[in-house]
């Protein structure tokens, strides 16, 4: 796939530490959610709803290891996405493609950051396309079978060209 390995530094590691709760807790580390973001444009970081914890505080690292904090900008749960938005230096954004530029049977590539430190890619193909009844969440599906790790989800689905073509908000199947 052409274009896979200049994409690594526009998909990066966004965490989510929960705001504070008044019940009472054990003592012991902090949960946090690591989950991947793509760069949607210079200051705006495209992930899935699930980061977007209300009262969280969120930061994202990029490739190079250095970290930034982000605000969320919005937030649709119906279809699993939210925009973030970042402070400093332009990011640079991912190469958009439209979803249907990927046929049944296309190959795909996703980068999704599963261990924090580096981007992983895995390669996969499109099995089917358009609304699903039996996925909750709403909006045109891309359907990949491709591997899946925790991390994996707001990971970026690429076309044979290296263009973003979708981004993985969830899995269909068991």
């Amino acid at each position: 796939l052409i274009g896979v390995d200049s994409a690594r530094t526009s998909v990066l590691t966004v965490v989510a530490l929960p705001g504070s709760d008044p019940r009472p807790r054990p003592a012991g580390p902090v949960r946090r959610l690591i989950g991947t973001g793509v760069v949607l444009s210079p200051h705006q970081i495209l992930t899935t709803s699930s980061l977007a914890l209300p009262g969280g505080t969120f930061s994202v690292r990029l490739g190079g290891g250095e970290a930034r904090d982000v605000r969320v900008k919005g937030v649709d749960r119906q279809s699993n996405v939210a925009l973030f938005e970042v402070d400093g230096p332009p990011l640079q954004p991912l190469r958009r493609a439209s979803p249907q530029s990927v046929a049944i049977g296309s190959w795909v590539a996703v980068i999704s950051n599963v261990n924090v430190t580096r981007p992983q890619i895995t390669l996969g193909r499109v099995v089917g396309r358009g609304e699903r009844v039996d996925f909750p969440y709403s909006g045109e599906i891309v359907e990949i079978e491709a591997s899946a790790y925790p991390g994996s989800s707001g990971g970026a689905v690429l076309n044979e060209a290296g263009e973003w073509v979708a981004i993985v908000v969830g899995r269909a199947g068991p």
